[in-house]
């Protein structure tokens, strides 16, 4: 009974340690990410197609007042949140959002304060085996392997582009 309990935790910590994270930084006063922020959350958007956003939490620097910047790190959490949906990532239905204004322990540089962390997970992909990939796979030294769909145009080596899907799904079975 134990090791039913260990094993459980166990996966429970691995999904909670399988979570990773990115920063968006923001100007001064501003709600909208800066310029280099916006050029690498679209570099990690084209990376990142297949991941699910499972928590934002929002941070801003120690000036002006602890509900200003509570509302104001809201807003970026909305404005990342809006920008990562028009990307057409997949948002995870318990959506964590927190905003901390300035009640967070404070880095030297302001900066480094004016930002929003995006906390994901990545998506298993489903890889799809066609027909043709499994008779490879299952095939013995020597057996046969018939592929359907090769055209040849009138008694050549040249091979119809409507052969096409089949080749390519002959050359993914082979990698």
């Amino acid at each position: 009974m134990k090791l039913k309990y260990i094993i459980f935790f166990f996966l429970i910590a691995i999904k909670l340690f399988s979570q990773k994270q990115v920063e968006v930084f923001f100007d001064f006063n501003k709600d909208f990410p800066n310029t280099s922020s916006i050029l690498q959350i679209n570099e990690w958007i084209a990376k990142n197609k297949n991941v699910e956003i499972t928590k934002l939490i929002g941070y801003c620097d120690s000036i002006d007042s602890k509900n200003y910047n509570k509302k104001l790190a809201e807003r970026r959490i909305e404005s990342t949140q809006m920008l990562l949906e028009k990307s057409g990532l997949k948002f995870n239905k318990k959506l964590e959002k927190i905003a901390f204004g300035k009640d967070f322990k404070q880095y030297k540089v302001q900066s480094e304060n004016r930002k929003v962390t995006i906390f994901y997970v990545e998506l298993e992909t489903e890889s799809v085996k066609s027909e043709l990939t499994r008779k490879i796979k299952n095939a013995k030294i020597g057996e046969h392997i018939t592929l359907p769909n090769i055209y040849f145009f009138n008694n050549s080596a040249r091979i119809v582009p409507k052969s096409d899907p089949t080749l390519i799904d002959l050359r993914c079975a082979m990698e």
